[in-house]
């Protein structure tokens, strides 16, 4: 099953790096100085103190992207309990869910392209990880 949506992102991939959303990526660009090829559908955006979140609201293929930051202090940082904690505080903390009271859930699911390199604009190490799963609405 990993290695089936690993080839999905892959071809998805290559069609995102022709046909993207340069005011998105502009946006991602000048918030967190990190180049990241946004889907052209996405319409919404909510911006928030290190956080990003952008979606193209379709009931029948919909993506959503949320970009935020954290300070990484040992490698227990980036596992993958401590991402999916972050994660979801993250988004509880800026994002309502599709119910009153109700708040994103994504699943626990992991396809990552985790790595750490140094960002000449930010003048620090960064960390790109990418953790995806499934969003259902939680009370």
């Amino acid at each position: 099953m990993n290695l089936f949506i690993r080839h999905e992102l892959f071809l998805y991939g290559e069609v995102i790096a022709k046909t993207y959303s340069q005011k998105a990526t502009e946006l991602v660009d000048s918030l967190f100085a990190h180049r990241v090829n946004v889907p052209e559908d996405i319409r919404n955006k909510r911006v928030g103190k290190d956080f990003l979140w952008m979606s193209n609201s379709s009931m029948r293929s919909r993506h959503d992207i949320l970009v935020y930051t954290y300070p990484y202090h040992s490698p227990k940082d980036i596992s993958l309990d401590a991402l999916v904690a972050k994660r979801d505080s993250v988004l509880k903390a800026n994002i309502s869910g599709e119910f009153e009271g109700s708040t994103p859930a994504p699943s626990r699911t992991m396809v990552s392209s985790t790595a750490v390199y140094s960002s000449p604009k930010r003048r620090q190490r960064v960390l790109n990880s990418v953790v995806c799963g499934r969003w259902k609405a939680v009370r």
